[in-house]
């Protein structure tokens, strides 16, 4: 029985590098001649510039991709191609003007050959001691079971030490070594990549001459051996012996399918006479005084052959043309499994490194996984694999609502419909009585500051003043006291208002029948308006909106920004989804980000509003059925309304 080889591999990036940006790449051919001929491949680079990190990660790439098709191309031994790769490299770093350190393994068996450019280095570890191989240019050697090899780039190297990975990289559990080594490097500088070579030894195993369970009294200890014919009677005899009361349900089946067996047998049986007489006539001796031509037996024989060998040469080319088809499937399969693994563990390499590029191969992984069978196993393994990856580089939570107030205890028929926050509270407005209910944040309990006004459509926030809009006109309620004075009458412009804000004293009304958001200032002791804040007609469809200074506006599928009446251009980047049903977006003074409520989503998208940056998604099935948020950004809390209560998330 023969030996089995196999390695494990782990990238050790320490503290982000000042200047220079290292990467790591390995691969492994799909194609078992290559395998066999060439080994895996192991890649790190160092490039120094000024460039960002995400276009020296392309061009490395780009490096890698050219040195490996070479490599498994040329031909020659390994050090040989490993030699004349190298040399093409160093041209076309001097061709296109670029500084970099590089170090590659070539792991063919358990012969390593190693390759160097520049400062980098190649530290092997074998039983507890570490030491540096001295390579000029090219180097090989034979490793042995359980020797762990580094290669390393300049940083590492002069932060890291020799000493220090020989202590640590000497454990059995490959695992546990890498996330020690990790852990005790995050803060230095440098990065490497490291190989652990296993040799797994044969087991022979000891046939038994028969067959026997084994099973150990736990009482006495001792070994009891259990016959076959004990087996028999104790497992196999009773199984037999209740099968006919399991299958008695196909009584009444079995009835008819004898009854119509029965009926059929004659038919079946003439017909079978009448086809063997036609085929063994030709071939059985003459009857005596039977008048026959011996010409047309003997062609009624050929013709059988004839006929035999065709089916069974049709047959023959059936089952190879099946076999043909079915091994060309296979190999297509296995080589779209390994294109997809390979995309996968790119995109976990670089889900911290590069988000983007990590999230462009999870697409192109996911293309691939579409055109394959998602009833097979291996391939529900890796849509599982995918749909995690997906999660964690798109910044995608799932996130558990927790009840903050319970507003069924306070009134019937409560039918709620927007939320807004306060110092130290969230008020909640009923539209199904015409009340606004407040929740103290720190004790959860509810009371009630308006109760049952006519009318009551929208409530806004500013400082210690809640603004209440009805049908007939503008009221402010002292929310300590519950004191309430009418500060403008309903105006003959207003449509249908769907939704208020506050800021800075002045009151913003939404309403998109008129096409508008309709602006009050402070005047006196009341306030005057309304004012047309577009300068303009616009040319969506509103659904919510939110005041900073700015003033921003979503529809079902967009977000707008506007200021002093007019569009300030506004993008969000890097949305993993898109917007499907926007119900409610809130933002405010001081705060960093906007956050929208999207229902179609199930789910709350939070974004920089400075750069229209995506910072991540918050889902849960039941925020399909949410109102309205709000958000204390300081405590990283987000209420929500839902389902006529205030639920709580909590932000990453």
């Amino acid at each position: 029985m023969e030996k089995i080889l196999f390695s494990q591999t782990s990238e050790i990036r320490g503290k982000k590098e000042d200047g220079a940006a290292t990467f790591t790449f390995q691969s492994t051919p799909d194609e078992e001649e290559l395998k066999q001929t060439r080994g895996s491949l192991f890649f790190l680079i160092a490039l120094a510039g000024d460039q960002p990190e995400d276009k020296k990660l392309i061009l490395a790439r780009q490096l890698f991709d050219s040195f490996k098709n070479y490599f498994y191309t040329a031909s020659g031994s390994n050090l040989k191609v490993l030699e004349e790769a190298l040399n093409q490299f160093s041209a076309s770093l001097k061709q296109q003007a670029l500084k970099a350190d590089l170090v590659i393994g070539n792991l063919w068996g358990s012969v390593l050959y190693v390759t160097k450019l520049g400062d980098t280095g190649v530290v092997l570890v074998r039983d507890g001691k570490a030491r540096k191989i001295e390579v000029v240019r090219t180097a090989s050697g034979v490793l042995k079971d359980k020797d762990t090899v580094f290669f390393v780039d300049p940083k590492f190297l002069a932060n890291v030490g020799i000493d220090f990975l020989g202590q640590f990289a000497s454990g059995d559990d490959f695992n546990e070594l890498v996330r020690t080594i990790k852990q005790a490097v995050q803060e230095r500088e440098g990065t490497a990549f490291c190989v652990r070579l296993s040799v797994q030894e044969p087991v022979e195993t000891v046939q038994p001459v028969f067959i026997a369970d084994l099973d150990k009294d736990k009482g006495s200890g001792v070994v009891l051996v259990v016959t076959r014919s004990e087996v028999w009677k104790e497992k196999i005899l009773p199984f037999f012996r209740a099968l006919p009361n399991k299958l008695s349900f196909l009584d009444k089946y079995w009835v008819k399918a004898k009854e119509l067996t029965r009926k059929a047998a004659p038919y079946v049986k003439e017909a079978l006479r009448r086809i063997s007489f036609f085929i063994l006539s030709p071939w059985l001796p003459p009857q005596p005084g039977e008048l026959g031509d011996r010409t047309v037996r003997k062609r009624q024989r050929v013709f059988q052959i004839v006929v035999f060998l065709a089916a069974l040469l049709l047959i023959s080319i059936v089952v190879g043309f099946v076999n043909h088809n079915s091994r060309q499937s296979r190999e297509k399969y296995e080589k779209a499994i390994n294109t997809i693994e390979n995309k996968l563990e790119d995109a976990e390499n670089l889900k911290d490194i590069n988000s983007a590029q990590a999230a462009t191969y999870l697409q192109e992984a996911a293309d691939a996984l579409d055109k394959l069978s998602e009833n097979d196993l291996k391939v529900k393994e890796l849509q599982k694999k995918l749909e995690s990856l997906f999660a964690q580089i798109n910044k995608i939570f799932s996130v558990t609502l927790t009840n903050a107030a319970d507003l069924s205890v306070l009134k019937g028929g409560v039918k709620t419909s927007g939320l807004k926050f306060a110092s130290g509270a969230v008020l909640v407005l009923d539209s199904g009585t015409g009340s606004v209910y407040k929740v103290d944040l720190a004790t959860s309990e509810p009371s009630i500051i308006v109760s049952e006004k006519k009318g009551l459509q929208n409530i806004a926030v500013s400082g210690s003043a809640l603004y209440t809009q009805t049908n007939d006109g503008i009221f402010k309620v002292d929310i300590e006291t519950g004191a309430e004075t009418s500060v403008t009458s309903a105006s003959q412009e207003w449509k249908k208002i769907i939704a208020a804000d506050a800021y800075r004293g002045n009151l913003y009304l939404l309403d998109p029948t008129a096409n508008q958001i309709w602006k009050y200032v402070p005047a006196g002791n009341g306030l005057g308006g309304p004012q047309n804040y577009f300068s303009q007609e616009l040319k969506f469809d509103p659904t919510s909106f939110a005041v900073d200074g700015a003033l921003w506006v979503s529809s079902k599928d967009k977000i707008f920004k506007f200021f002093a009446g007019g569009e300030d251009p506004f993008s969000i980047t890097n949305l993993p989804k898109p917007f499907a049903d926007i119900a409610n977006i809130f933002t405010g003074e001081g705060l960093k980000n906007l956050y929208i409520l999207d229902k179609g989503q199930s789910g709350i998208f939070v974004v920089e509003k400075s750069s229209g940056k995506y910072l991540g998604f918050y889902k849960n099935k039941d925020l399909k059925d949410a109102d309205a948020i709000v958000v204390n950004e300081a405590a990283k809390t987000v209420y929500v309304l839902v389902k006529d209560g205030v639920k709580s998330l909590r932000l990453k």
